[in-house]
């Protein structure tokens, strides 16, 4: 898992926004400063502690907007606030992100395990985990559910039953 400051994760959204628009990207990373600050401070981001990287909860008093202005986030909770949003970026750490995804069915399986443990946005987390576009993610596990139903379907058919044996 990658922590990064605001600044950071503002640069890494914009990054992804505006690649080859320098004036740009440094004006909308202005604003994803400032849109991140208020998201800590609403409750609607997770901002940790920078020694600890425990959650810093939101106060509304002067301590929190103080605790908010150095603090850092990690790439999960910073994906999950930006699927929230809709903007269409995903921020991957590199450092840790596999090289080849798992195989649909494993994906599914990890997924369906998210779910059991009530484990929210699984594909946002599963496409920063893996470092893949959130849609890829879907589509895959949607894939692989459709063939194990297909398969199921398959097993449970009178002819298969009535030559299983043979």
């Amino acid at each position: 898992m990658q922590f990064y400051t605001r600044k950071e994760a503002a640069d890494a959204i914009t990054a992804q926004l505006q690649p080859h628009d320098a004036e740009l990207r440094t004006q909308v990373a202005d604003g994803y400063f400032w849109r991140l600050y208020d998201a800590l401070c609403a409750g609607e981001l997770v901002g940790r502690d920078p020694t600890f990287r425990m959650p810093i909860t939101p106060t509304h008093d002067l301590a929190g907007a103080l605790a908010f202005g150095g603090c850092l986030i990690s790439d999960t909770d910073l994906n999950v606030w930006l699927e929230h949003l809709g903007v269409g970026v995903v921020i991957v750490d590199w450092t840790t992100t596999c090289l080849t995804l798992p195989s649909d069915a494993e994906l599914l399986s990890e997924k369906r395990q998210m779910d059991a443990n009530a484990i929210r946005n699984a594909y946002v987390r599963l496409a920063a985990k893996y470092g893949v576009d959130k849609r890829r993610i879907k589509y895959l596990c949607e894939k692989a559910a459709a063939e194990q139903k297909k398969t199921l379907r398959a097993a449970s058919s009178p002819f298969h039953s009535r030559n299983r044996g043979s």
